[in-house]
């Protein structure tokens, strides 16, 4: 299952998943795709004033794993709700999980 994916920024298609830098871009709520020379024209041009931080990279995708599994443990150790537990500690992954099934999968 392939699917085209273009760049916000040039318009062109985004080839391989090397290419692809999944990033806030302007006023828009959910990331938009981009080439990873795009992503960094447009921060070297603004200032990264309109850009957030990538979320598809190894660094993003380690520390939001890390972050979930101690958020989750602390709320489960002060017995809370385990729903709220199961929520909060899953918060961090959520902008990682939209990248891959929005974005990434369709490189694999």
């Amino acid at each position: 299952m392939k699917q085209e994916i273009r760049c916000r920024v040039c318009d062109g298609e985004i080839i391989n998943r090397d290419d692809l830098v999944v990033a806030g871009y302007g006023v828009s709520i959910f990331p938009q795709a981009m080439h990873y020379k795009c992503y960094g024209k447009v921060a070297a041009k603004t200032g990264g004033i309109t850009l957030g931080r990538a979320i598809n990279n190894p660094t993003v995708k380690t520390l939001s794993v890390i972050s979930s599994v101690i958020i989750f443990l602390i709320l489960l150790l002060t017995k809370s709700g385990l729903l709220i537990s199961i929520l909060v500690g899953l918060a961090p992954l959520l902008p990682t999980l939209f990248s891959y099934f929005v974005y990434e999968r369709y490189f694999d």
